[in-house]
């Protein structure tokens, strides 16, 4: 008897070590993810557990207290082991960090079951992940101002920059309220961004404002419209023009305003 015991008590050694190794592993990855080596992760995770979620994926993060973050550890094994490759996760400190596919929302509404605060990117491709993971840890922050639930970025984007300065850093509410002018100026070569930073930063005056840009005045009063169009907003309004503003610092195209000056 005292044999068995001996023996129970080295296997339960063994697997507790194995286990502390195997989280280990999935920080490290999830560290060399953030930095983009993606195909050293999605090697070492195929031979491990199965192919990283097929992206885009989205980032869910969850701060589960102390007593409970090795339970939680345990069910998110469980899960990987039935449906490999829709889910990667791994602990950041007291944070634990889920990657996950489409099918991910019967997960997370488990996670909500357990009593946890979860906060959830928008889709992102890996490259993207340092951006999509600051988004999940916003909407984790809000989440905490309620009772256990889901908070998506995207909903905070939604309600505007000016609504989210009182409580944390914008910048990332920022570049997704800005999204649409940078993506258009990005694919069609315009100038639309400084064209409105201009625009805002004369008041709102077509003529001071293409002076500085050096285009003539209809030009700029066709840009603002343009840019108006893509954000579905009315720069006819004091809440408009202060929103986008606020983008514009927040996203760091405010000129001489770092974005990191806006947290509060």
């Amino acid at each position: 008897m005292t044999s068995v015991i001996a023996l129970a008590g080295l296997a339960l050694e063994q697997n507790s070590a194995l286990d502390r190794a195997r989280g280990l592993l999935r920080s490290g990855l999830l560290h060399a993810l953030l930095g983009g080596d993606i195909d050293l992760v999605q090697a070492t995770s195929a031979e491990m557990w199965g192919p990283l979620p097929f992206e885009p994926v989205r980032v869910a993060v969850t701060d589960p207290a102390p007593g409970r973050l090795d339970a939680l550890t345990e069910f998110l094994e469980l899960r990987v082991e039935e449906s490999p490759g829709h889910l990667f996760f791994a602990r950041q400190g007291g944070l634990v960090v889920l990657c996950v596919d489409a099918t991910a929302g019967p997960l997370l509404d488990e996670l909500v079951g357990f009593g946890l605060h979860l906060g959830l990117s928008d889709r992102a491709r890996y490259r993207e992940l340092p951006h999509a993971l600051a988004q999940a840890r916003q909407a984790l922050e809000r989440s905490h101002e309620g009772s256990p639930g889901i908070v998506e970025f995207d909903v905070i984007s939604r309600q505007g920059v000016l609504a989210f300065l009182a409580g944390t850093d914008a910048s990332e509410v920022g570049r997704a309220t800005l999204q649409p002018l940078t993506a258009h100026d990005d694919v069609h070569g315009t100038d639309l961004v400084r064209t409105l930073r201009v625009w805002l930063e004369h008041n709102g005056q077509f003529g001071p404002a293409a002076t500085e840009l050096g285009v003539h005045r209809h030009t700029v009063r066709a840009r603002v419209s343009q840019a108006e169009t893509l954000l579905g907003r009315d720069f006819g309004t004091f809440h408009a023009r202060a929103d986008i503003w606020a983008a514009l610092l927040a996203s760091g195209d405010g000129a001489g305003s770092p974005a990191e000056h806006l947290s509060i």
